[in-house]
Parts: C-alpha cells; structure tokens; sequence
C-alpha cells in the first residue's frame, strides 16, 4: 500500500530541494551602483538617485545558497537508479561525505520606496518576505528525496541521524537611514520589526522509515525521533491531535487554512532587529563594512515542541 510522505518529511526536504538549482551563483550587486537592492548587504550604500519606487514582483529578489554535499545531475542519477539492483545507492551517499551542509537566504521585497534628503542623506522603507535557513545532516538524507515504492526492500530500515535544522519565513518592515558624513565616509542604520510566520528548530534529531510487508502490500511508517521545535501562522490542526499525542499523516494544517489567514495572524510573533553598515572611499577604492540581521526570532503565538519517540510523536504548546 503506496501512502503519502507524511508533513515532517516534507519540511526537511523542502529545504533540501532548494539546493541542487542555485548552488553556484555570483552576486553582482555590489558593482550595480544604482541599484537600491544594495542597501540589503550594507545600510551605508546610497543608490546613485534621487527616488526611487518596488512593486510587489518587480521590487527584486534577493538570494544566498550555499550547499556542500552533491549536484543536481548526481542527485537526478540516483533517483533514477534507485530501485535498480545492480546501483548501489550507498555510493551516492558515501559521496557526500559525512554531512550535507545546506544553507540559504531568499528575500523578496513586497514594496519599496527611497528618497533623498537635503543634508547628504538618504532614506527608505521596504517590506520584504525572507526566509533564512541553516541545514546539517547525515548524508543517509538523500534516500528521503526518493520516493518510498522506489527504494529497495532490503534498504530497510532507514534511519537518519543528526538532523540539525533552522528555518524561519517572516515578514520584515525596514526603515535605513544612510548619511555622507565627509567626502570619505558613510554610515547607515536599518531598524526593522520582523513578523515570524513560520519556523522550525531542531538539534540532533533523527528520522526512521520502517517498512512492513504483507503478501499483498507493504506499509510504511515514518516517524521523527528527538525534538522539534515549531512556529505557524495558524493553529496547528485540531483533527491532528489526540490528548497530548500528534498524528503527522493528517496535517499539521488545518483544512482550507489559507481562508483563517488574516492581516492580524501576518503581524503576530513580533520581534526586532537592525543592520549597521559604513563604506570608506579612498580615490577608486571604496571599502565596506556591516552588520546584518542583529537580533532574534520569537514566538508568542502557534508554537509547539514536537517529540517523537517508539512511533509516537507528543505536542505540547
């Protein structure tokens, strides 16, 4: 019997999959002088104009990916000879090395404007949708990209350990201030509030997939097994929970969730933060410093710790 990955799975690898497309990339912003999208490295930079207008999917996108394991035409190779039985998959893994390091930044900016003031300065407001993650773990995670049905019988059980991820998507108001203080140098501030829509933590945990057969089909059960820390924009799903206990297979959602979404739960689980930033021009030389992202995530709303253990996953707010 053929049953869907269950939610937990797909939040790893949803953070996997990013990887394989945009591992190698050169960010050429910095040489893009009237460019304001270069006020997300540095505070300090001043774009060449005296305003300037983002709408929502025109305003820029801004992306960081760094993966260490694997490649996407090697990944597609081993999905494709998985269930063969003269391809040995370990190969794949053992490849890897010991871990697989992934992490990413995508920023899109919802909505921008900046303007230049009368003493040498310059300001802007941005509303952008981010998402940071940092992601460790055993190179055994590749068979999760596989499907189930595909992998062989005798490769299981799988187990994987040393999960080590953090994840969170959030909403960000920025206002930067930036000012020429002399022919040399410029500093710049960003203060911004960020609202933290979705959000997962986890040390040192692993994953099982267990098989059993039948004479006429196979299950599978797929548990975590450690501690997840998790943050939603919404309540997690009441049909989904039994006393203290999670069943991950019905959803971590509630039904037709995006309707419950309101501009309130978007502006939930504040917290706040600051880029510093200064350049120094010296003739053609121009050098430049910052600070981003000072400060921490929190959650006050929808969050939950997630313990699995012997196929039970127990919740508690």
């Amino acid at each position: 019997m053929k049953i869907k990955l269950i939610q937990m799975k797909g939040i790893f690898l949803l953070t996997l999959m990013i990887v394989p497309f945009l591992s190698t990339a050169q960010n050429t912003t910095y040489f893009m002088e009237r460019m304001p999208q270069k006020i997300s490295f540095n505070p300090a930079f001043v774009p060449e104009m005296n305003f300037y207008l983002g709408l929502p999917g025109i305003g820029g996108v801004t992306s960081n990916i760094y993966n260490s394991g694997f490649n996407y035409n090697e990944l597609d190779y081993f999905l494709d000879n998985i269930s063969d039985p003269g391809y040995n998959p370990d190969d794949f893994a053992n490849s890897i090395g010991e871990t697989n390091r992934l992490n990413a930044e995508l920023h899109v900016t919802l909505l921008s404007f900046g303007f230049r003031t009368k003493k040498d300065g310059f300001v802007s407001f941005n509303v952008n949708a981010n998402n940071i993650s940092s992601f460790s773990t055993s190179s055994d995670i590749a068979y999760l990209l596989a499907d189930v049905d595909e992998i062989r019988d005798e490769d299981f059980p799988i187990q994987i350990d040393g999960v080590d991820l953090i994840t969170n998507s959030y909403i960000t108001y920025i206002i930067t201030y930036s000012r020429k203080i002399n022919n040399n140098l410029t500093l710049g501030i960003s203060p911004k509030i960020n609202f933290n829509q979705f959000g997962i933590e986890t040390n040192n945990i692993g994953y099982r997939i267990e098989l059993e057969k039948t004479n006429f089909s196979k299950k599978y059960t797929q548990y975590p097994i450690g501690e997840v820390l998790l943050g939603m924009p919404v309540a997690i799903n009441p049909d989904a929970v039994d006393g203290n206990e999670l069943d991950l297979e019905t959803g971590l959602f509630p039904e037709s969730w995006p309707k419950g979404v309101s501009p309130r739960n978007l502006h939930q689980n504040a917290s706040f933060a600051m880029d510093l930033g200064a350049t120094y021009q010296i003739r053609k030389w121009m050098f430049s410093a910052s600070l981003i992202n000072i400060g921490a995530s929190t959650w006050q709303n929808n969050a939950y710790r997630l313990y699995g253990s012997n196929e039970v996953i127990q919740l508690s707010e």
